[in-house]
Order: C-alpha cells, then sequence, then structure tokens
C-alpha cells in the first residue's frame, strides 16, 4: 500500500492538465530549464516545469476533490520522455 509520503507533491496548475489539480505525485527525474518527470498515483506520466508543483501537507489530503477515475490518460504536459532525454534530462534509475 503507497503512503502520502511517496507522493511528496500535488499537481498545482489549472492551465495544463485542470482535472489533476490537487491530485498528488512524485518527481522521477529532474531536468534542465526547470522541467521534470513526474508520476501520479495513478500512474500516469508527464514532463513538466517544475513550477506546476507543491509539497503536499496533511490538509492536501482532506481537502482531495472527489470524482470519477479518469479512462483515459489526458496528452502529455509538454512533450515525450525521448525529447526529454534528447534535450539534457536525466532520469533517475529505478530501484
Amino acid at each position: 500500500m503507497l503512503r502520502p509520503t511517496d507522493f511528496p507533491f500535488v499537481w498545482f496548475w489549472k492551465a495544463r492538465l485542470a482535472e489533476r489539480r490537487g491530485q498528488r505525485l512524485r518527481v522521477l527525474a529532474r531536468g534542465t530549464l526547470n522541467s521534470c518527470l513526474v508520476e501520479f498515483e495513478d500512474g500516469f506520466r508527464a514532463i513538466t516545469s517544475r513550477n506546476a508543483l507543491r509539497r503536499a501537507s496533511v490538509s492536501d489530503e482532506l481537502e482531495k476533490p472527489v470524482g470519477k477515475k479518469l479512462d483515459a490518460d489526458p496528452p502529455a504536459a509538454y512533450f515525450s520522455l525521448e525529447v526529454f532525454e534528447k534535450i539534457g534530462g536525466r532520469t533517475r534509475a529505478r530501484t
């Protein structure tokens, strides 16, 4: 079972991936130009700006919106993992 500390950030932006606002996520890799690869609790991954993230707090878990689960993954926030690695992003090896 996943703990809230496994996903220490929440999605903050409304302009991109607005349906994910307030959902918990974790950073898998940090890249250049303030970009990062993030993974949400449901396994969806996106490459985005780190400005879109905020540290999660206990109150975030209490205020988490209740709604229907997404049927399909929304498009990536900026670009694919291949482009991310091509422009100098580095991914951390999974342990």
